[in-house]
Order: structure tokens, then C-alpha cells, then sequence
């Protein structure tokens, strides 16, 4: 089997990629509703319910399971989490800013 080396920034995206799945039936009825103007609807939260799926098999998952006392554990969490969001919506001005001061946190520890 010819298998191809992939870059880190392929594997966090092959990690990330579809991981978090929303039922389907609220995913339709909340688009129905923006699609008729119906907005939150008295309150309802339809749609707000996902399931991040992760890939055990991953050198970044495997790292997290491995690792649970390492201190860059948490910061790995939240960026996997927030790239697997990015992947099926924009962020909210608040979850984007803190997913870019969390990405420099990343690329300043690639430093060290």
C-alpha cells in the first residue's frame, strides 16, 4: 500500500474535518426557519445540539489520551474543537477572537 507522508496542517485538518455532526432532523428545522423568518422562535434552541467525533487513530488525539497532565493538553482541545466548528460554521466574534490569541499561543510554543 503507497501510503504519503502528510504535513502537520493536513493531519489537524484530516482531524477536524466533519468532526462535529448535527442531527439531522433539527439541523432541516432550523434551517426552515431562518428560511421563513421564525428566528429563535420563542426561545426554542433547534439545531444547537452537535457530536464531536474524533479520530482515536490520530497522532494529536493519541497525544490528548496519552498526555492528559500535559499543560498544552487543554489548548490542543479547544483548537481541535474550534477548527471542527470553523468546518460547518463561522465562529461568534468572541469564540473567533479567542480562537486567534489560542492560535498565536500555538505558533508561539512551535517556538520554543
Amino acid at each position: 500500500m503507497n501510503k504519503k507522508k502528510l504535513s502537520n496542517r493536513q493531519q489537524i485538518r484530516m482531524v477536524a474535518e466533519k468532526a462535529v455532526r448535527r442531527d439531522e432532523q433539527n439541523r432541516r428545522m432550523q434551517e426552515m426557519m431562518k428560511m421563513y423568518g421564525m428566528g429563535n422562535m420563542g426561545g426554542m434552541d433547534m439545531g444547537k445540539e452537535s457530536t464531536l467525533i474524533l479520530n482515536a487513530n490520530h497522532p494529536l488525539v493519541k497525544f490528548v489520551v496519552d498526555n492528559k497532565e500535559n499543560e498544552n493538553v487543554s489548548i490542543i482541545c479547544k483548537q481541535l474543537y474550534d477548527l471542527a466548528m470553523l468546518a460547518h460554521k463561522p465562529l461568534n466574534p468572541e469564540e473567533m477572537t479567542a480562537f486567534v490569541q489560542r492560535s498565536n499561543e500555538v505558533m508561539m510554543l512551535l517556538t520554543k
